[in-house]
């Protein structure tokens, strides 16, 4: 039996202040379980207190600023000695520790519903000194399989939610699967929050691949995700050992977990596929699949999958935008102003584009990391992108004065949006760097965004 538990820096600082105020200290599920059978340090932190929110404004500065807070629970993260809010759907990817905290405050709710939960896992709890109700842990850790009664089989059988969990379990610990349990047809879906973050937890998994296969085969995937089931079966060209989903599956294992925005851009890079799919007739009289514009179509479907998981927009627009980008294919024939075009296209994405090429090409079993031409890309895009910083508005053949006097402008951010302008077209193009070719830029620019203030009509 493990008798004692070593929790990390940040949950040793609220429990010192909780016991500061004479609140109840109560570190609970799975984040326990990992610590007690297992060598692995959690990410998730579970806290339960008799504490009310607002008293823990002098530990949490970010209440301080909010006039009213009487939330049953918060999610946290604790960075360069203080607390910070959670706001996004991940933590910044800059912490060198990474810590997710929830705060409930409810202990007496937690402790008069602890014989509801369905899992031994969900059930043990540390007060800040000893270990509860580890001894259903302990079986189901030596059986290797989580046990589940009758009762808890009916009560899980309507709870899709539930079930996830029990497939991402057995994943994540390793245990051997438990009999087969058929989800009613009278289940209860999840709501959308929920759904997201037991989402992000197989995704957190060193091979998510694994989870999903037991939900397939569970007939859950397709009450949660039927898109990525889409692809199953559907046969790629000779480059790919996989189908479709399997691919897919393959190549989110392949992106960093860390690394969560890759991560399900690798899952969702290709669920267009099934939708674009077309069989065309080869000179051999055999046929093939092709799918045209599948990146531009799972960007949308992409899109929708996430707007429906409640995942915020910032997140929806990251990786719908690196799905849609995926399917560049260099070669020597570039130019430098397509080189160019491409780095704006990605702008601060660029290095996760490369990630994300990379977990396709391991993800299609026959290709390794490695590749030379995308190695010869990123050289190209670092030579350019070195000689594009040593240009300045200074460098243009036209500076701002001239613009507003030509044009009848007056001093703006207009004249600093114009000036920008020209400084990428003469980095696509330093023969475009004259006065009278600039201007002509200028007047298109002036149009195209419909600026009318007495622009001069320039002749040749």
């Amino acid at each position: 039996m493990i008798t004692k538990i070593k929790l990390p820096e940040p949950i040793n600082i609220i429990q010192k202040y909780i016991e500061k105020w004479d609140g109840t200290f109560y570190v609970t599920g799975e984040c326990i379980c990992t610590l007690a059978m297992t060598s692995t340090k959690p990410f998730h932190y579970n806290i339960i207190t008799s504490l009310p929110v607002m008293v823990f404004g002098e530990l949490f500065s970010f209440l301080q600023d909010e006039k009213k807070n009487s939330s049953q629970s918060m999610t946290i993260y604790y960075s360069q000695y203080n607390f910070h809010k959670l706001k996004d759907d991940f933590l910044p990817d800059n912490l060198i520790e990474q810590y997710s905290i929830t705060i409930s405050f409810d202990d007496k709710g937690y402790l008069d519903n602890i014989d509801k939960q369905s899992f031994s896992i969900d059930k043990i709890y540390w007060d800040g000194t000893n270990l509860h109700r580890w001894e259903e842990v302990i079986r189901d850790f030596n059986d290797n399989k989580i046990h589940i009664t009758k009762d808890q089989i009916h009560q899980i059988k309507t709870n899709l939610l539930e079930l996830m969990k029990l497939s991402r379990y057995q994943v994540q610990y390793s245990l051997n699967d438990t009999d087969f349990i058929e989800l009613d047809d009278q289940f209860i879906m999840p709501e959308s929050k929920d759904l997201k973050e037991e989402f992000i937890r197989i995704m957190e998994l060193s091979k998510p691949s694994q989870c999903f296969e037991l939900l397939r085969k569970q007939n859950i995937l397709q009450k949660i995700f039927i898109e990525l089931l889409e692809g199953y079966g559907v046969v790629q060209n000779i480059f790919h050992e996989y189908d479709v989903y399997y691919h897919s599956l393959s190549a989110c294992d392949s992106a960093n977990p860390s690394e969560p925005f890759i991560r399900m851009a690798a899952l969702f890079h290709d669920i267009g596929k099934p939708r674009s799919k077309r069989i065309v007739a080869q000179e051999d009289e055999s046929s093939k699949n092709v799918f045209y514009d599948h990146e531009n179509i799972g960007s949308r479907m992409t899109y929708k999958i996430l707007k429906r998981f409640s995942f915020q927009h910032n997140t929806i627009k990251k990786i719908s935008k690196l799905v849609r980008l995926h399917m560049f294919h260099y070669t020597n024939e570039w130019t430098d102003n397509a080189v160019r075009r491409f780095i704006r296209k990605a702008d601060e994405d660029l290095g996760d584009l490369f990630k994300l090429r990379v977990a396709d090409r391991l993800g299609s079993g026959k290709k390794d990391a490695d590749s030379k031409a995308l190695q010869y890309l990123e050289k190209r895009i670092q030579i350019i992108q070195d000689i594009d910083r040593q240009l300045t508005v200074k460098d243009l053949a036209v500076n701002g004065n001239e613009i507003m006097e030509y044009f009848h402008l007056k001093a703006g951010p207009v004249i600093g949006q114009i000036l920008k302008h020209l400084l990428d077209k003469i980095s696509e193009d330093p023969s475009n760097n004259q006065k009278d070719i600039l201007l002509n830029m200028c007047k298109l620019w002036l149009e195209e965004n419909n600026i009318q203030n007495n622009i001069k009509i320039l002749q040749k």
